[in-house]
């Protein structure tokens, strides 16, 4: 098979602009596969970031609950405490009426309706006089 030479260097001209066509289009595929394994990357990163951000909400969550739980227990044992106060000031107070002390001195009473054993000095009961009278 012969070339007619006109045929030829049209074939050569289009060979060369094939072949620059295809350079430069391994140019732009290799371009393309920077930028390719660039956003590769910051896929990547940003999925990390995401995963270690859900991470730590997932534990201060947990913590928030862990707190809650505490501040519940702490208010549970707080009203535990003020009703074993309240009865043991009831209990006080009880003794203290049932041993005649004066709630407010903190000493004996005199017992009210009666003046059957009393001091004539204080007015209290023999049992209680601080006198001697």
């Amino acid at each position: 098979m012969k070339i007619v030479p006109s045929r030829e260097s049209e074939l050569k001209k289009s060979n060369v602009d094939l072949k620059a066509e295809n350079s430069k289009l391994i140019n732009q595929t290799n371009e393309l596969s920077e930028r390719i394994s660039i956003l590769s990357t910051e896929f990547a990163i940003t999925s990390d970031l995401k995963e270690n951000q859900d991470t730590e909400i997932s534990s201060f969550k947990n913590q928030m609950q862990s707190r809650r739980t505490q501040i519940i227990s702490l208010q549970n044992e707080l009203k535990e405490k003020q009703r074993y106060l309240k009865n043991c000031w009831d209990k006080i107070k009880l003794l203290e009426k049932t041993l005649g002390v004066d709630s407010a001195t903190k000493q004996p009473s005199a017992p009210k309706n009666s003046d059957y054993n009393n001091c004539k000095a204080c007015g209290r009961g023999i049992e209680y006089c601080i006198c001697a009278g």
